[in-house]
């Protein structure tokens, strides 16, 4: 039978936190790009700017939830071959 560490070890790793990078790009894209941005295009960037944020908010949550659907399994996992023994 199986352990926990055997299944463990042969899992694919959960990915970890994107938060930062999701940061970094906002951070480029209103701090570097908007000042390269001419008058008659600000409408646009600001319609275009806010589409971006809202997918990688979205980008984020489900980063988050994934994380937190390893965790279950994994915890779920553990307790099934734990009450096996």
């Amino acid at each position: 039978m199986k352990t926990f560490n055997d299944i463990k070890n042969n899992a694919p790793a959960t990915p970890g936190p994107t938060c930062t990078y999701i940061d970094h790009i906002m951070r480029v894209l209103t701090e570097e790009v908007k000042p390269l941005i001419s008058d008659k295009n600000k409408q646009l960037y600001i319609h275009v700017l806010t589409n971006v944020k809202s997918e990688l908010e979205y980008v984020r949550e489900a980063n988050r939830a994934l994380r937190e659907t390893s965790k279950y399994y994994r915890e779920e996992c553990r307790n099934l071959l734990n009450n096996t023994k």
